[in-house]
């Protein structure tokens, strides 16, 4: 009995453990599935979240988010295309192409991803490699919208224009609704200038699909765009298109209350047609979107400029510059909106911070011997921190380095009665050195001081200029800029440059440069009211990365092109260099001419020097007064040989003066004082390299 009892307890011991082990494996397989299936879960939750913060443009939360995914699921392709799309939008086309080929060793072919790689390869440029793609992904299925609008964006994109036509019409004719393929072909159109046909396809776009925010937004910025164009011909058409645009904009925000491209597309509306209050209401609820955004803060800044609420203004261009701190137009217009708010503060903490990015900036360049680039730059340190004696210095150290003692001279003297805190024995001693050099050159021995400014003094040198208007002026055609009204920031930095230049008087409007101009006729009807000799335009094509400025050098009689300038720079201090290039070109580019001053003799002296770009054993023509004008006589072929009165041979050349031997034609000597002299063109053929040289200011 008692082994029967132990047989059975034993034998439910037995029971009772396989039930222990059943229980545990099934509790271990439970937590294998359970551990399997909850990362799924989670990952498809945070792709879900993803996708939402990548719809509200809120694309590095997204791409945080997608490779959060990615590590939770490595094989999750959905989310690695989603990742490169993140990518080809912040423009690393790079990356987003790395990752679209690792998905594609994962699924060969998957659609989605070959697309996806197609518009990458576009983005780089590589067009045989895209449509090698999207022929492959159009193999795999024939039908796919996604794969013929690659073909047709790659076809647009080369300038194949018909056969991108053809193949949005081969989408149509499977899809007849497809609002897309209407909005596109409206594009080729926009960009074959046939504008008329291209506001039939966005219509017709908005009539197939109505409640659509793409095609309302197209349509406005379409509108935008055709009211720019014709506010130089007819403002009654050109503010129908305006307000047409306004409305299809709000359509587009009634759908899509948050569309950030119809807020902006509002915003520039206003501000074309000079409602910066109302551009500012939109510009402001942008902002409330795309809080960093640093164009945004630049635009917001210059509409608060435009009204003349100046430090308003001068707040959003500082939060910009904070964040992009390379935005020279940025960095330009708060600069000159700090000059006037602290006219009187000269010592005020923002104008010293804004002088020591340019002072740092001099010295790099005076260190590497660029004293051209290192003047302008210790310039500008000195005119927003004119009482800092070591900026004042620097300054100028680069006449003393150039050799033009008498300006090296006049700067010194200037610090001494302008800044406090100098070393006044150590400057006079400079000054008494510098005036015992001076006073034994020809300058002082003909009695004239070079850089005087009081006319009235028997010292004085009458000075000559040929006067230039650089216009505000923005081609409505061709203008392509990431900075609104970029010409203002072009043609007062321009002038920065030039106002250097002895030989040239920059003439303005009346409102200085707050007039804008958008055509030819109305540029050269400016320039003649304000009797300028010559005037420019510009044209822009600007983006994140580089600038091209095409400048147009004008007669002011007839308009006439006397020659056309570019610059093309890209990397830090793209906008600098481009600038001082084309100043130097104008310069160039302006006739060398002046007038006698003295005569004693057979010598004379006029008033241009090694400043001009004089050199000895130069010739120059001289004409009689009142028979030149730099205009007029661009051409010096065009001057009556009557005008012609002799020829002078530089045999001492000064700063602003120059001493020459002169010849008289004919029998009698009709030479005098004050008669104009220009370069001889055909005795300095030699020297027409020497035009082409950069001159230091």
């Amino acid at each position: 009995m008692e082994r029967k009892v132990g047989r059975i307890n034993q034998k439910g011991q037995s029971n009772i453990m396989k039930k222990f082990f059943f229980s545990v494996t099934l509790l271990f397989l439970f937590f294998l599935l359970f551990t399997s299936i909850y990362p799924q879960n989670n990952a498809l939750e945070l792709f879900q979240s993803g996708i939402k913060q990548e719809q509200q443009g809120d694309l590095y939360s997204a791409l945080f988010t997608y490779q959060k995914v990615i590590k939770l699921n490595p094989y999750f392709i959905d989310a690695k295309i989603a990742l490169s799309r993140i990518y080809y939008k912040l423009k690393d086309y790079k990356k987003s192409e790395k990752i679209l080929k690792e998905a594609l060793t994962q699924e060969p072919k998957n659609i989605d991803a070959l697309n996806m790689l197609g518009n990458v390869e576009i983005a780089l440029n590589n067009f045989k490699e895209a449509e090698e793609i999207f022929t492959r992904a159009v193999s795999i299925d024939p039908t796919n919208i996604e794969s013929q609008y690659g073909f047709a964006n790659l076809y647009r994109l080369e300038g194949r224009y018909k056969e991108a036509i053809e193949k949005y019409q081969y989408i149509l004719k499977i899809y007849p609704n497809d609002a897309r393929s209407y909005i596109y072909i409206g594009d080729i159109y926009m960009e074959l200038g046939k504008f008329t046909k291209a506001g039939g396809f966005y219509r017709n776009a908005v009539s197939l699909d109505s409640h659509s925010s793409f095609t309302h937004l197209k349509l406005a910025k379409y509108y935008y765009k055709m009211g720019r164009l014709n506010s130089t011909t007819n403002k009654k058409i050109a503010d129908s298109y305006l307000n047409a645009g306004i409305d299809e904009a709000n359509t587009t925000l009634e759908i899509d209350p948050e569309n950030r491209d119809a807020l902006e597309t509002l915003g520039d509306i206003y501000l074309f047609k000079k409602g910066f209050t109302e551009a500012l209401n939109y510009y402001q609820k942008l902002l409330k979107l795309k809080p960093d955004d640093n164009l945004l803060l630049y635009t917001i800044g210059y509409c608060y400029e435009s009204l003349g609420m100046l430090d308003k203004s001068a707040i959003n261009y500082y939060k910009a510059l904070t964040i992009r701190r390379d935005d020279e137009v940025n960095r330009f217009r708060l600069e000159e909106i700090i000059r006037k708010l602290y006219k009187t503060d000269l010592k005020n903490k923002l104008r010293k911070e804004l002088s020591d990015y340019h002072y740092d900036k001099g010295k790099y360049f005076f260190n590497k011997n660029y004293l051209e680039k290192a003047f302008f730059q210790f310039k500008r340190a000195v005119q927003l921190e004119p009482l800092n004696p070591t900026k004042r210095l620097s300054f100028a150290e680069v006449f003393k380095i150039e050799k033009y003692y008498e300006r090296y001279l006049y700067e010194l003297k200037n610090i001494i009665r302008d800044t406090l805190d100098v070393n006044t024995q150590d400057l006079n001693d400079r000054i008494e050195i510098l005036e015992n050099i001076i006073s034994k050159g020809f300058p002082a021995r003909w009695g004239v001081s070079q850089y005087l400014e009081d006319s009235s003094s028997p010292y004085y040198v009458p000075k000559s200029h040929t006067k230039i208007a650089i216009l505000n002026y923005f081609s409505l055609k061709n203008d392509k800029t990431i900075h609104k009204y970029l010409s203002k920031t072009l043609k007062e930095y321009i002038e920065y440059f030039l106002y250097s230049y002895p030989k040239i008087e920059l003439v303005q409007t009346s409102d200085g440069s707050q007039t804008e101009i958008t055509s030819q006729d109305k540029a050269l009807k400016l320039a003649q009211s304000i009797k300028s000799d010559f005037y420019t335009t510009f044209v822009v094509n600007e983006d994140e990365e580089s600038i091209k400025i095409e400048v147009e050098l004008r007669s002011s009689i007839n308009g006439e092109l006397i020659k056309r300038f570019s610059a093309y720079s890209t990397g830090n201090d793209r906008l600098f260099n481009s600038l001082f290039s084309l100043s130097v070109d104008i310069n160039n580019s302006i006739p060398l001419h002046g007038i006698i001053v003295k005569i004693e003799g057979d010598r004379v002296l006029i008033n241009l020097g090694r400043r001009h770009g004089v050199k000895e054993k130069m010739s120059f023509l001289i004409v009689r007064k009142g028979d030149y004008s730099p205009n007029r006589n661009y051409d010096v072929s065009t001057i009556s040989d009557k005008s012609i009165l002799g020829s002078i041979t530089i045999t001492k050349v000064g700063e602003l003066v120059s001493e020459g031997v002169y010849k008289y034609k004919g029998i009698f000597n009709r030479v005098n004082e004050y008669d104009s002299v220009l370069l001889n063109p055909g005795k300095n053929a030699k020297n027409n390299k020497n035009k082409n040289e950069k001159k230091q200011p």
